[in-house]
């Protein structure tokens, strides 16, 4: 230098500003000369500066000095700043606004002085993407920026970000391009240098085009194949294997059209603008599964681009195996063998666990059965002391009867047997199950047996109007058995053929021979056979269950305990033997037992008699005789009043008619729906019902005749064995008026009976003296005051018809005049023939008072044909005559 200082190699970083000329010298001296040559500064950048790339000092004096990738920010007494860019920086500009600019090897950046970083430079369209190298920036006198590179120079406006590209002509003519040297003069006239010489350029001078050309798909072709043209918006749908796709496009422009310049983007498979040059077609081979869209740009010869342009769109489906139905199926699949394996872990776990669990039931089932039994045996035995108490008293009283009592003391006797007779069977069920029963079999001649066993139940079967017989093959059948325990199994057949069956029915025991003695298929078969209502066939396979009922019982009026043929079935199998049946629903039933035929050796003449307790059997199932007729007390001048008996126990039909008949008339049905027919017929006075009965049960016997006109009024007293709350409560919610558990005090039934009746009386007695029956006050049900009003109406319509009678009025209710006048006097206490004269002459009487006619004629209007029968009826009521009614 010129004042003696040594310094380093110049380092290429010549700046200048309003003053001075800066150049940079290794390894990090900045010096500064005054334009005019007359003082020089010189100052250390304090930071390694080799291969210095770009400086610029912008308004505020401060050097911005890149190297590489990173760009120095330098004040003399300030610390220096840095920033890396992501590329290399090529050259740098502060313009006359203070922003400081970077051109790099991929782009134009922009310091950020709020945010102290360089940004990236987006411009419309992106169309400084396709730069590259940036070698010359400088800026006009108009504040545009000028970047150049080898190839390409641009006209970039910072403030609208628009960018114009001027190509070819003077600037590369001679096959050169333009490098790393620009100057703008004062006068706005630019210097570009580069190997093709130094180009003036005035920017006010240039021409611009803007109108960008219109861009259109021109062809496609799909795996070399030319596809029809879609029609605007269309997918087009291409099949796997067809993923060779050409586009051919063309820019609309007539102004140099072979300058226009084309950017595409397939997205879908490319993320970013791709610049094809002057290319009017794209190749896109291999395209994976999925849809794309084609978007095209172009640019005039004065590079304005114009705005994307969608040009097709299209859909390549996947093959078969990566379709969402053939990922459903890997997921069916998958989930199948997993839930396999899970299932037969699964599997494996529970069989282990069933199997000690069905040891710990099994273990825990045999020591209930061993409760159960000796509960049974304890509570059996319980049952039988009383009941022997019971029946040895009771039987006593009768040795010594009076014509009174004795009636009452033979149903007592035949209760109480039936309790022991059933107490003994759920005793002997127990103690077989607990094996506890050993049988005590001899050979013995089983037709003697049988013949004597079904002749103690002739005397049922007569009473029951069913024909028993009994037939053997011979004379004499050798049989193994223990006669107390065949007889309790033959008992229970034949009591069950008998109590099923129809009167005019028929029962026949047969006993005969299966093959000959020594035979290993011989046998005896013991077959009890009936006419009765047979079985339905979903119950077969349960009659010998314990404790099932079937519910066909319910068309002869009879249920069973449950208990019979389980018991049967049981004690035959303890002789080795089976019971079969077969049955066919209204045809009948045929219960068959197998026993092994005795050899040769074993056979004996011997003959066994029957027990006393078939005897009991017999009697515990007789029952007392079922009356369906009216029962008047002809030397009780009260009893007036009828009470309907609906039960299908007869001793319990019995008892009650026993305990009403002196004070009231009776009425007994047997079931549910010959109660209602009875009672729709007849209209008691109150009707007493069971609640368990076969077919129609209590509940639906109130709920019919509550619905029905005829009978709505009556009072319904409920007697039921079921005395839970909610049983109570269902009982209360079907209609009834009382509900009494059995058993019940006798004073306490005909308490509540004369109370009801009472209390009925009562409301009736306050519309005794009514003229006009106003239903809307009378104290009834909906049915019953709707009959009322339905009345009353028929009444109004038909009064000043003289012919109108009682008859015509039930025939109109659709009631017989008796049914109508028990009807109407249990409502208001007053005959139907009274309140059609009471309303006629109520009538009358208003008529008379609005003076709307002759006498005569009031009372033809009023149907009365007869002047003088209606002034005797109208003084009869009202005490005066017609004539002086008027006044």
């Amino acid at each position: 230098m010129s004042d003696g200082r040594a310094v380093g190699a110049y380092s290429a970083g010549l700046a200048m500003d309003e003053e001075r000329v800066w150049l940079l010298f290794n390894p990090d001296l900045l010096v500064g000369r005054s334009r005019r040559g007359d003082s020089t500064v010189a100052y250390r950048v304090g930071d390694g500066l080799s291969g210095v790339n770009a400086h610029a000092v912008d308004g505020e004096r401060q050097h911005w000095i890149a190297t590489g990738t990173v760009v120095r920010r330098f004040r003399p007494g300030v610390p220096v700043a840095r920033w890396t860019l992501p590329s290399f920086v090529t050259v740098l500009l502060a313009d006359r606004h203070g922003r400081v600019w970077a051109g790099t090897a991929d782009g134009l950046y922009r310091f950020d002085a709020g945010a102290e970083s360089f940004e990236r430079v987006s411009t419309t369209g992106d169309a400084l993407a396709t730069l590259g190298v940036i070698r010359v920036l400088v800026e006009d006198a108009r504040g545009h920026l000028w970047l150049a590179s080898s190839r390409q120079l641009w006209e970039l406006d910072p403030a609208s970000g628009v960018v114009r590209e001027h190509t070819g002509g003077q600037f590369f003519a001679r096959g050169g391009g333009i490098h790393n040297g620009a100057r703008a003069q004062a006068d706005g006239e630019l210097f570009l240098g580069g190997s093709g010489g130094l180009f003036a350029v005035r920017p006010e001078r240039f021409q611009v085009n803007p109108f960008p050309p219109t861009v259109a798909l021109t062809g496609l072709l799909v795996n070399n194949r030319r596809e029809a043209p879609q029609a605007p918006g269309a997918v087009l749908d291409l099949a796997h294997g067809e993923n060779h796709l050409t586009f051919e496009y063309a820019g609309l422009h007539f102004a140099e059209p072979e300058r226009n310049r084309y950017r595409v983007r397939l997205t879908g498979a490319e993320r970013a603008w791709r610049d094809v040059g002057a290319a009017r077609s794209v190749t896109y081979p291999g395209l994976p599964a999925g849809t794309f869209t084609l978007h095209v740009m172009a640019a005039n010869a004065s590079g304005v681009w114009s705005e994307p342009a969608t040009l097709a769109r299209l859909t390549i489906l996947p093959p078969w195996w990566r379709t969402w139905w053939a990922y459903a199926a890997y997921a069916l699949l998958l989930a199948a063998g997993l839930w396999g394996i899970r299932r037969y872990e699964m599997g494996r776990i529970v069989l282990r666990n069933r199997v000690a669990l069905e040891r710990a039931e099994a273990d825990k089932l045999r020591e209930l059965d061993r409760v159960k039994s000796t509960f049974f045996e304890d509570m059996s035995h319980e049952f039988r002391t009383p009941l022997a108490v019971i029946q040895g008293q009771l039987q006593s009283l009768l040795d010594r009867p009076d014509e009174e009592g004795a009636s009452k003391l033979r149903m007592a006797v035949r209760n109480a047997r039936r309790m022991q007779h059933l107490t003994d069977q759920i005793l002997d069920l127990a103690r077989i199950e607990a094996g506890s029963v050993a049988l005590e079999a001899t050979v013995a001649d089983v037709v003697s047996f049988l013949r004597s066993l079904v002749a103690a139940f002739e005397s049922l079967a007569a009473s029951r109007k069913v024909h028993l017989s009994f037939m053997a093959e011979r004379d004499w059948i050798p049989l193994r058995f223990d006669p107390e325990r065949l007889e309790m199994a033959v008992t229970n057949l034949v009591s069950n053929g008998l109590k099923f069956t129809r009167e005019g029915g028929a029962v026949a025991v047969t006993v005969r021979t299966v093959g000959a003695a020594g035979d290993v298929d011989a046998r005896v078969e013991i077959e009890v056979a009936d006419t009765g209502i047979g079985i339905p066939a979903a119950d077969l396979t349960h009659v010998f269950d314990r404790f099932y009922r079937v519910e066909g019982g319910a068309t002869v009026g009879v249920r069973g305990s449950g208990v019979g043929l389980a018991l049967a079935r049981e004690l035959i199998a303890l002789h080795d033997g089976t019971l079969h049946v077969t049955s066919q629903e209204g045809v009948g039933s045929r219960f068959v037992a197998r026993f092994p035929l005795p050899t040769g050796a074993e056979a004996t003449t011997e003959a066994v008699a029957p027990s006393s307790r078939v005897r009991d059997a017999v009697e515990a199932e007789q029952a007392a005789p079922t009356t369906e007729a009216l029962r008047d007390d002809a030397e009780s001048g009260q009893a007036h009043e009828l009470v309907l008996v609906i039960e299908d126990n007869p001793d319990m039909r019995a008892f009650l008619r026993q305990e009403l008949e002196g004070e009231y008339r009776v009425l007994e049905v047997v079931d549910g729906a010959a109660g209602v027919a009875r009672a729709r017929e007849t209209i008691p006075d109150l009707i007493l019902t069971d609640v368990m009965m076969p077919g129609m049960d209590g509940h639906e016997v109130a709920k019919q005749l509550r619905a029905d006109p005829r009978t709505s009024h009556v009072p319904i007293i409920m007697l039921t064995a079921r005395a839970s709350t909610n049983a109570r409560i269902e009982g209360l919610e079907s209609g009834v008026d009382e509900y009494l558990p059995k058993p019940f005090s006798s004073r306490l039934l005909r308490t509540r009976i004369r109370n009801l009746l009472d209390l009925r009386r009562l409301l009736r007695e306050r519309y005794k003296g009514e003229t006009w029956i106003r239903p809307a006050d009378i104290e009834a049900t909906d049915v019953d005051r709707t009959f009322l009003e339905r009345m009353v109406a028929i009444i109004e319509e038909r009064m000043g018809d003289p012919a109108f009678s009682v008859e015509a009025l039930a025939g109109a209710l659709h009631l017989s005049p008796s049914q109508l006048t028990r009807k109407v006097r249990a409502l208001i206490e007053q005959t139907p023939g009274g309140v059609i004269r009471s309303m006629r002459l109520h009538r009358a009487a208003d008529l008379l008072k609005q003076n709307a006619g002759s006498i005569s004629e009031i009372a033809y209007r009023t149907g009365f044909a007869d002047h003088a029968h209606f002034s005797r009826a109208f003084k009869a009521r009202y005490g005066v005559t017609p004539s002086e009614y008027r006044g």
